[in-house]
């Protein structure tokens, strides 16, 4: 379909190095570049093998179409060549604040910031271990009517007024696991709650439909078993992971037919339904989720075009296309509620001609990572919240890679009022 020149086989070497370099921050302090880099390996390393050994799944029309691709090496780096670009210039722009952020210390966390984070964790209250496991198990309970109501569930309509099951479905996705997290550091991980949270995560996947609610308590555990540096448990909770990706992913074949089915009978058919057949195309749905070839491939042979020059609008939070599924992915979803996106690096691929038109993107995506990383540093060494704020961290840099910029922004918003309140507020009087 086309050979490889020097100058793709230079932007390769040059995302290479710069990938190399992002993920040597960690060793710096800057966690933010660190999982954001990790994100790129899993996105623009790992998935495009799955993606050309589960070919013949993007051979047909709708979805899972490439349209015009061959599948060789050559042309997969070809439709690569704009990812590696906004790679490299966001870590390019990030080498000035590395620099700057370490010149004081050295590297190495101040005295200070430790005696703060032994502060905070001292003065933390406990929470019972029987309290804690009562509060899953009346969460899971709270959920048992909720979904025989249709509401929080991902994609289906709630009967709630005024957009309530919708609200609900965000609380329980984005506020609930603040307050798991919360609860898990001042608990500790017994056998009892480890066992509990993990039915926990199964429950609610399967009754939100969401495979993302399912895997975030399962991740807060990973997270605190590396912060304590238990490894040996943190190969069965990445093996339950998968169970919980492909059990919920079963329990929709249920929740979306069409029919009102008690919670109970979900849970058993995804237990008792689940199918491992075709591995490679799980991991490749699994890992393209991130970005992924499929996306790629598609912002390439589209890049430039009228409706998807929204790049100003994308970065405060909207869509980089007016009709994405239309434009992109050949799918007419107009007067459906399901919508349809490109995640970070493909939306700034598809907005521009050139490769000048990458250069402020990715500027203004180094200032947002950065800020994560401040903020990340202010809640973890200043206030001690060690859980709270490595979930921060994470949901932070999702948001940021993913595209949902918007989210990004609720966010930030939410934690700086925190950070604001708990710092200043003491100081009021009334």
């Amino acid at each position: 379909m086309m050979q490889l020149e020097l100058f793709d086989l230079m932007l390769l070497t040059l995302a290479f190095l710069s990938l190399l370099i992002g993920l040597a921050f960690k060793f710096h302090k800057n966690h933010s570049i660190f999982i954001f880099s990790c994100l790129m390996v899993v996105s623009d390393v790992l998935n495009p093998f799955l993606f050309v050994e589960n070919r013949d799944s993007y051979s047909y029309a709708g979805w899972s179409a490439v349209r015009l691709f061959d599948f060789t090496t050559s042309s997969l780096i070809f439709s690569y060549a704009g990812s590696y670009v906004v790679y490299s210039l966001i870590i390019l722009f990030s080498l000035p604040f590395l620099l700057f952020s370490n010149r004081n210390n050295n590297v190495v966390i101040s005295k200070n910031l430790v005696h703060s984070v032994q502060k905070g964790m001292a003065n933390s209250p406990k929470i019972s271990e029987r309290g804690f496991i009562s509060f899953l198990v009346f969460l899971m309970l709270l959920y048992y009517p909720l979904y025989n109501n249709g509401v929080g569930i991902t994609g289906v309509g709630g009967e709630l007024p005024f957009h309530l099951s919708g609200a609900f479905h965000y609380i329980r996705t984005y506020l609930m696991p603040f307050l798991l997290v919360i609860l898990l550091s001042r608990t500790g991980a017994s056998k009892k709650v480890v066992l509990t949270f993990l039915l926990y995560s199964f429950v609610a996947g399967v009754a939100a439909s969401s495979r993302f609610v399912g895997l975030l308590p399962v991740i807060f555990l990973i997270m605190y078993f590396v912060r304590l540096k238990i490894y040996y448990f943190i190969f069965p909770c990445l093996v339950y992971a998968v169970f919980i990706w492909f059990s919920v992913s079963t329990s929709r074949d249920l929740t979306f037919d069409g029919n009102r089915h008690d919670l109970f009978e979900v849970m058993y058919y995804s237990l008792t339904n689940i199918n491992i057949d075709d591995i490679i195309a799980t991991f490749d749905t699994i890992t393209g989720r991130l970005s992924g070839a499929q996306q790629m491939v598609l912002v390439n042979q589209f890049r430039g075009i009228n409706d998807c020059r929204n790049i100003y609008g994308f970065l405060l939070g909207e869509s980089v296309c007016t009709d994405t599924a239309g434009s992109v992915y050949g799918l007419d979803l107009t007067g459906t509620a399901y919508g349809l996106g490109l995640s970070l690096i493909p939306s700034i691929v598809i907005s521009s001609y050139s490769l000048l038109g990458y250069i402020f993107p990715a500027f203004w995506i180094c200032v947002l990572i950065c800020l994560s990383q401040i903020f990340y540093k202010k809640i973890r060494f200043g206030l001690g919240w060690i859980g709270t704020a490595d979930l921060y961290l994470i949901l932070s840099i999702l948001f940021i890679f993913l595209g949902q910029l918007l989210f990004f922004y609720y966010l930030q918003f939410a934690i700086c009022g925190v950070v604001l309140i708990k710092t200043y507020g003491t100081r009021l009087r009334f």
